[in-house]
């Protein structure tokens, strides 16, 4: 398709009655089919962790086994990484209630099998991501903006290939890579930012809940240590189990006051959902707990080592090469604030999971799974308004050999292809759609005083204030 930066008429698009059937088809989920994709990533964590493991018991004891066992140890936290992405990819879906049909499905396997994982919540994000739909390159509204600027990693666009690959060799650095998972935590995992629409009136009691998860996390890792160094599987378990009951009790016990609100009502409760993780973290590391004292295996530091490592390195870096690319250099209008990106399917899974490669389809219509994306990019395509504005991209770094040539993912990071600002800032409500809330008309105000704030000079590229 052709690259341009003109904004199609919302007429020719939303207003069109056949085309929003169609897409209505397409938006239709299952309780099946993502069952499917999270078996997959988990098939290879599994196989992972497992390699690793083997492979340090038969090297143990020989003579210069850490020097095989370390090459493999860093492709396992690439690997690892990468499906710690894949992972998010799916809360992602979930965020938009689309990962399954089933609402309560929806969120109970995106908590479970997703976001706790990565220690945080699908209705926590549902908070951060929902505000970057509605106000998506909007530099004081759009949450990205924000957390890119604090973990440092914000680029003034345009920006060379240049320019971009020494930034990429700064992130083999550490300390970047874990600045930029603690400030995504800090928007996503845990609290709404002071500047969120979605936030209510802060109430300091809600620090109680937080206060006792902070604990009892801390009492489940005292538990572990102490069973490894008394090697008894009573501990273990008993240990584990007194620290679950009571946190539950403390959870039970605090009133609704002490539990965070907001203007987004969740689809399980707060109270329901601590219970839910205090559970999840009870089986998690009182099996470490029990297998340490069980079998004298490390699994603590196996679990630092394989997950945790993963979790503040090569995922934030995954996280960073995907968020940078898809907005960076686009403007706020409607066909223009992000694109379409093909890539191998290595760098797909990594960089770009769960349809994250189509990005402006999933901007236009955010309820459509992701893997009926691509044809929904083929059925926009027909289109015209859609075929001129849409940009495609191919490979990240290198060209493609064929003609004719799509631009890089760099490559539309460039002068050639930053937006000219002409276009009207777009302002999608439409993710509020069938989202419990309990002040749904006060996140449509904030969506009319974007639109009344919102000037040619601010619907350009995206650059920070």
């Amino acid at each position: 398709m052709a690259t341009a930066s003109i904004d199609a008429p919302k007429s020719t698009l939303r207003g069109n009655r056949e085309l929003n059937r169609k897409v209505k088809e397409l938006a239709t989920g299952d309780n099946i089919t993502n069952f499917l994709h999270l078996a997959k990533v988990y098939a290879i964590l599994a196989a992972t962790v497992a390699g690793i493991v083997w492979l340090h018991g038969a090297l143990q004891g020989q003579a210069y086994g850490w020097a095989w066992l370390l090459p493999a140890y860093l492709a396992a936290v690439f690997v690892i990484g990468a499906s710690q992405h894949q992972l998010a990819g799916a809360g992602h879906e979930g965020s938009h209630h689309s990962l399954f049909k089933n609402r309560k499905l929806n969120e109970l396997a995106s908590d479970l099998l997703c976001m706790f994982p990565l220690f945080s919540t699908t209705f926590q994000f549902r908070l951060y991501h929902l505000q970057h739909h509605q106000f998506v390159n909007d530099p004081k509204r759009d949450p990205d903006f924000a957390m890119l600027d604090l973990s440092g990693h914000w680029m003034e666009f345009p920006v060379t290939k240049k320019e971009f690959t020494a930034m990429l060799w700064r992130q083999a650095l550490v300390f970047p890579l874990v600045r930029h998972l603690l400030a995504r935590a800090r928007f996503n995992a845990f609290g709404t930012p002071e500047t969120s629409p979605y936030r209510a009136d802060p109430n300091p009691k809600e620090k109680f809940s937080s206060a006792t998860g902070f604990l009892y996390f801390v009492a489940l890792l005292v538990v572990a240590y102490l069973a490894k160094r008394t090697g008894s599987p009573a501990v273990a378990v008993f240990g584990t189990l007194g620290a679950w009951v009571a946190a539950v009790a403390v959870f039970l016990s605090l009133p609704d006051v002490c539990f965070p609100r907001t203007k987004l009502k969740p689809v399980i409760p707060r109270r329901t959902q601590a219970l839910l993780r205090s559970g999840y973290f009870a089986l998690l590391f009182g099996s470490i707990a029990l297998v340490q004292a069980w079998s004298g295996y490390p699994a603590m530091r196996a679990f630092f080592l394989l997950w945790i490592v993963p979790l503040a390195t090569t995922f934030p870096l995954f996280l960073m090469l995907r968020q940078i690319v898809q907005h960076g250099n686009a403007d706020r209008g409607f066909l223009t604030n992000t694109r379409v990106f093909h890539v191998n399917p290595l760098l797909r899974y990594a960089i770009f999971p769960f349809g994250m490669d189509y990005h402006l389809p999933h901007h236009m219509y955010a309820t459509v799974p992701h893997f009926r994306l691509p044809d929904l990019h083929r059925l926009l395509g027909d289109n015209p308004e859609y075929a001129a504005a849409c940009v495609e991209t191919e490979n990240y770094i290198h060209p493609a050999e064929k003609e004719p040539r799509r631009p890089t993912v760099v490559e539309v990071l460039g002068p050639e292809y930053a937006t000219t600002g002409e276009t009207e800032a777009f302002i999608d409500e439409t993710v509020l759609d069938g989202v419990d809330s309990e002040n749904l008309e006060l996140l449509r105000e904030a969506g009319r005083e974007a639109r009344e704030d919102a000037a040619p000079s601010d619907s350009g590229a995206t650059t920070r204030e």
